[in-house]
């Protein structure tokens, strides 16, 4: 048992175990909510890290919905971050097939994401690794918080985490057979960036962003269009109008059968072939 900050924790599952830290996760006995525990050992990182967990007055530089504080415990620190379930983006890209608007959406999300982050380029290398890096449901992104911070590159800058990111949004694209899939080949947008990305002319994440909403904008355009289409007082009264027409094309059609039916309709046929004109054909 671990007691955290004002948290009873009991360990779940062990993920990481080297000489920088241990990272494991737990759950709290008593709400059952998941947490993410990491002990850094290294006693050379812990100023550093804290450094780039916490602003000068004291507030944290992550939100609260994945951090939730430290404890110094003996010579150790214990950080505790909210366990955000494992959905990694790459698996799921392999596994679901997506529509080209659908990609670009999330590479939109991935990008906003990335600019919502406000720590330090160290951490947010970590924050940004492939593998942390995961997916709901409806396409939006979310930064995992199982960190190893064995690998904390503390020389990174932020030219190299938004290189980072232009390398994930290529890969992302390639994990779909491009040159044989017709509707990435002809999105503006994908090929706009292969072909900046092949040549190396991105000069930042913002350009980047920029290229992929030319066809957000049109997809946004025409999802309005076809909000409106669908709107249901709409739907109420086309329906209705289709109701109204297809009745009176029914009581039409009944009126005729009955008419075509009736000993009227028929006598007057009988009539018309008995009578030419002014002869009655049926006197002899």
């Amino acid at each position: 048992m671990i007691n955290v900050l004002n948290k009873t924790l009991e360990e779940v599952r062990p993920v990481v175990k080297n000489s920088a830290n241990e990272v494991t996760i737990c759950k709290d006995v008593y709400t059952n909510e998941m947490f993410v525990v990491i002990k850094l050992i290294d006693r050379r990182l812990i100023k550093r890290i804290l450094g780039l967990l916490y602003a000068p007055d004291g507030s944290s530089l992550l939100p609260d919905d994945m951090f939730v504080g430290n404890l110094v415990n003996k010579e150790n620190v214990l950080l505790v971050f909210r366990y955000l379930p494992e959905r990694r983006l790459f698996s799921y890209l392999k596994s679901e097939s997506r529509s080209a608007a659908s990609t670009i959406e999330t590479v939109k999300d991935l990008i906003i994401s990335y600019f919502a982050l406000k720590v330090a380029p160290p951490l947010i290398g970590l924050l940004i690794d492939e593998d942390n890096i995961n997916v709901r449901p409806d396409g939006s992104i979310y930064f995992g918080t199982i960190l190893d911070f064995e690998n904390i590159n503390f020389e990174l800058k932020e030219t190299d985490c938004s290189k980072k990111m232009i390398d994930i949004i290529n890969k992302m694209l390639l994990e779909f057979n491009i040159t044989e899939n017709g509707q990435y080949a002809n999105t503006k947008s994908i090929m706009l960036f292969l072909k900046k990305y092949r040549n190396n002319t991105y000069g930042s994440l913002v350009e980047v962003y920029n290229d992929f909403k030319l066809d957000g904008a049109k997809s946004k355009l025409g999802l309005s269009w076809f909000k409106k289409i669908i709107d249901e007082e709409t739907l109420f009264k086309l329906g209705k109008k289709i109701l109204i027409i297809t009745a009176i094309c029914m009581i039409c059609i009944f009126v005729k059968w009955l008419l075509e039916k009736s000993t009227l309709m028929i006598g007057f046929r009988n009539n018309n072939l008995d009578l030419i004109g002014t002869v009655n054909m049926t006197e002899e």
